[in-house]
């Protein structure tokens, strides 16, 4: 997929971590609505790149479905804009989780993750039914694209809600927290933004511990080819001080 224009710059952020509001669903709108800004006071703006038409939603009425949004053609891109709901500031965030609900022909998902200058943070595949959660790690999420696999399917979403975790610019890139993706991860699992010195360790379900290192450098990539799939307990220790999250092998 083509690299796609920002249409927001980057602005001044605050400090802070939180959901930036209840889960967006579609349950209550009328069929084929238009999806705007309508959404903005949960922190989000949609669009559809390349064109003058906006997503919309559609009753699909199956099961607990109801109401979801597609892209106006059903083929097309949407993209996911994240804003100051108060007054349309940019805003970057960490994590985004959204249902892709229906297992049939239109049950795959690619999301594409970019930050301010347009550059490709990372990709997550999702076969229906899915809930899908992508956490970057660290607060660089500007925009989201969502596609099919191939332009040639069509796809729905539902339940849609982001993290806020942004940091002050007035903190160095020093004091930013580590970052891990992608999340869940396939072959490598990427975490840098760690200091010399700083401890990695992974410990599987059971409290094994499968992985690690002490960091001579920035940035350490693990392998995940001997991992099982499944959830993992990242530790990283910073001068004793454990920052632990949770990785998933896919």
């Amino acid at each position: 997929m083509k690299k796609l224009s920002s249409l927001l710059l980057a602005t001044a952020f605050a400090i802070g971590a939180s959901a930036q509001c209840d889960p967006v669903t579609f349950d209550g709108l009328t069929s084929d609505t238009m999806v705007s800004d309508q959404f903005q006071e949960c922190g989000m703006i949609f669009s559809t790149p390349g064109s003058a038409e906006l997503p919309v939603t559609y009753d699909y009425g199956a099961g607990s479905w109801g109401m979801i949004m597609h892209s106006s053609t059903w083929y097309s891109p949407i993209r996911i804009d994240f804003v100051d709901g108060a007054n349309g500031t940019p805003l970057s965030i960490s994590s985004i989780s959204f249902s892709n609900p229906i297992d049939s022909e239109i049950d795959v998902i690619v999301l594409e993750a970019y930050d301010a200058n347009d550059n490709l943070l990372g990709t997550y595949t999702s076969n229906s039914p899915e809930e899908v959660v992508f956490d970057y790690g660290s607060p660089d999420i500007f925009y989201v694209i969502l596609d099919d696999v191939n332009d040639e399917s069509a796809y729905v979403i539902d339940n849609i809600e982001i993290v806020q975790n942004v940091v002050s610019v007035n903190e160095s890139s020093a004091t930013l927290a580590p970052r891990y993706y992608p999340n869940p991860f396939e072959h490598t699992l990427t975490v840098d933004r760690i200091e010399v010195g700083d401890k990695i360790e992974l410990f599987d379900v059971t409290g094994r511990m499968v992985y690690a290192e002490q960091a001579t450098s920035s940035q350490i990539i693990i392998s995940g080819d001997r991992l099982a799939a499944g959830r993992y307990l990242l530790k990283i220790f910073r001068d004793g001080v454990p920052i632990l999250t949770e990785a998933v092998k896919r």
